[in-house]
């Protein structure tokens, strides 16, 4: 119950940070008390874990949640979200895909522009970079939660 609520820490990125890298962990400290106790401990991390992704706006701080929760699925294995979960779940990983795609087709349309320029396509690279980056997370989420 002390590091669920850091999620949110918005004062602090850091925080946050080490607040994702810490929900594995405390599952799989959970885990020596029993399947209950770890069920028990799932349903408090999950819900606060899925919210805090959907509100998270820096993206180094979305992808440590991203990889946190990819890795608490694949320690809990399937059929650990419920409908409710796995629906939120499935909503923000839609419209981070979207967002991926709308990036991109606005990434393409300034490569075509007639002030198009190395300084232009250094800027285009990096977004692209981190978005690629988002999206690998976001597999890792996927793969988890299918396999």
């Amino acid at each position: 119950k002390l590091m669920v609520p850091l999620l949110k820490f918005y004062f602090h990125d850091n925080v946050r940070i080490s607040a994702a890298q810490s929900m594995p962990s405390l599952l799989e400290c959970a885990e020596i008390r029993g399947p209950e106790h770890l069920q028990h401990i799932w349903g408090y991390i999950c819900p606060e874990l899925v919210q805090a992704i959907e509100f998270e706006t820096n993206l180094e701080v979305i992808a440590e949640m991203y990889e946190a929760l990819g890795k608490c699925i694949e320690l809990l294995r399937t059929g650990c979200l419920s409908d409710k979960w796995m629906k939120d779940l499935m909503h923000f990983l839609e419209k981070n895909l979207n967002c991926y795609f709308e990036n991109e087709a606005q990434r393409f349309e300034i490569r075509n522009h007639i002030d198009y320029d190395e300084v232009v396509e250094e800027s285009l690279a990096l977004e692209e970079t981190d978005d690629v980056y988002k999206l690998s997370k976001m597999t890792d989420i996927l793969h988890a939660s299918f396999v």
